[in-house]
């Protein structure tokens, strides 16, 4: 593994290492200090839609002046799944779309003569046994499992699948309607879907942002030999620089002066961010999640997060109607309305803003039970009936009013107040009622989490291959991160909790 170092930046300090935890990775092969350079990529050896043109049909390339096809991008094209013959003859493909295929064909048969080319396809991983993209198009029994994931995860999973499904009925369009694009090599196979998975799981994974000048922004990203041999981290200071140069390279620099003052040792491993990214994400995009020791958040991924959007959405499905579309309304117009979730780190377990606000709203129809409310709040309890929610905060929504708006009863209104931060709660009231609104439904969510990690248990204990054993690992991981992070908020006091 050696090679692709030697072909691509023989005098720099680095080496492939399989005796990492990640299984392979990049690590120093000297003493370096902090801010070092330790990898410089010229241009030509860089693969993006740029310097694809030396291998394939200019026809296919996104340029400056010939983007990639607007269907590509279309809000009606992303997100679902479509037919291979449903797809039309879009050109110029996107930087995915052509990539992927470009590694295909180089799989099928590298280059002859370029041994940059054929050392980088060396290096590739062999296959994707880990990625739920992969479970979904194998047809094994590890497919149903995606099942029992978080629904957010699961959907991330089906929104990768639908995307990778564009991309293939694309290729395979110019495949069955301009061969002479892709004409393969003689001796080589038109390109098949396994090949185009296994390619398409490269770029998708191995990819660097690089500016190229392309529209959309999504087509400016680069594959870079020996750079995408660094594995992901989210400590600030294990995470290297990458930079691109003025003539269009990249390089890698060791982390800051601030970072690392005494620099890395020789064997050290050479860390990239691909992001703040929650384990729901790494998996479903990249087959790989962080893992933790026990319920020490701070050693694993900092991101987790579990979203409680469907028990948010449940809960209003059960109010009538007129109340339900008020309340969802005023959400939607005020920016609050989904993207809900609650967070173990920085402890003590706590919920997002977006969520406190919503909880907020809903508690203004919780009402106690009469024998529970102050004589003097019974007339207060639910906001006078002149107008509906919706329109008073349509008519509300912009700009604080005035403070002779008339409406200090008002509860939507001091609701209001609260987002513009004017106030800093709605009433004592309310807030212990989203407190409670806020346990029943992370009780509702743990128990879910508990019976579909139980369901993986017992698949784990049944699976045969070490492979499947290792993806069942994955989905665990974030079950049990549900489970505890659930159980983390639910072991605060409700009366002395602070959001």
């Amino acid at each position: 593994m050696g090679d692709i170092v030697e072909a691509c930046d023989p005098s720099r300090p680095v080496a492939v290492s399989e005796e990492v935890p990640a299984g392979r990775g990049l690590v120093l092969t000297r003493d370096t200090d902090a801010a070092a350079l330790v990898l410089d990529l010229a241009p030509s050896l860089l693969i993006n839609a740029r310097t694809a043109q030396k291998w394939l049909h200019s026809d296919l390339v996104p340029t400056r002046d010939r983007p990639s096809h607007e269907r590509h991008h279309s809000r009606e094209t992303l997100g679902q799944s479509h037919e291979i013959q449903e797809t039309p003859l879009l050109l110029p493909l996107t930087s995915y779309q052509l990539l992927a295929a470009l590694l295909a064909k180089w799989k099928a048969r590298p280059p002859t003569g370029d041994g940059q080319i054929a050392a980088f396809v060396d290096s590739l991983p062999k296959a994707f046994p880990t990625s739920p993209l992969i479970w979904s198009l194998s047809g094994t029994k590890t497919i149903s499992v995606i099942d029992l994931l978080p629904e957010p995860t699961a959907e991330l999973c089906r929104q990768v699948r639908a995307k990778f499904d564009w991309d293939w009925a694309a290729v395979k369009a110019v495949q069955d309607r301009r061969p002479e694009l892709l004409r393969p090599a003689p001796g080589e196979s038109p390109i098949d879907l396994t090949a185009f998975a296994w390619a398409w799981c490269c770029v998708n994974s191995r990819c660097v942002y690089l500016p190229l000048g392309l529209t959309p922004h999504s087509d400016n990203f680069t594959l870079a030999p020996v750079l995408d041999m660094c594995n992901h981290t989210w400590l600030k200071a294990d995470e290297c620089k990458v930079s691109w140069t003025a003539a269009g390279g990249l390089q890698l620099r060791t982390p800051s002066v601030t970072a690392r003052p005494a620099g890395l040792r020789r064997g050290d491993e050479l860390f990239i961010s691909y992001g703040a990214h929650s384990n729901g994400t790494l998996l479903s995009e990249y087959g790989f999640v962080l893992g933790r020791s026990g319920k020490a958040w701070e050693t694993g991924n900092p991101y987790v997060e579990v979203r409680l959007d469907k028990y948010i959405e449940a809960l209003l499905d059960a109010w009538p109607e007129r109340e339900r579309e008020d309340t969802k309304q005023l959400l939607q117009e005020n920016g609050y309305w989904r993207d809900y979730t609650i967070h173990p780190h920085p402890a003590p377990a706590h919920p997002s803003h977006r969520l406190v606000v919503a909880l907020r709203l809903l508690a203004l129809e919780q009402v106690p039970a009469r024998e529970q409310r102050p004589v003097q709040r019974q007339q207060h309890q639910h906001p006078p009936r002149r107008e509906s929610k919706r329109q008073r905060g349509k008519r509300a929504s912009g700009s604080p009013p005035p403070n002779n708006a008339g409406e200090e009863d008002d509860s939507v209104q001091m609701w209001l107040e609260m987002t513009w931060g004017q106030r800093d709660l709605v009433s004592p009231d309310n807030e212990a009622r989203a407190h409670g609104i806020l346990r029943s439904i992370v009780d509702e969510a743990h128990r879910v989490a508990r019976e579909r990690l139980d369901k993986v248990i017992d698949l784990v204990a049944l699976a045969g291959e070490a492979e499947e054993k290792e993806s069942l690992g994955l989905i665990q991981t974030i079950l049990e991160e549900e489970v505890d992070t659930c159980d983390a908020l639910l072991s605060l006091d409700a009366s002395s909790a602070a959001w």
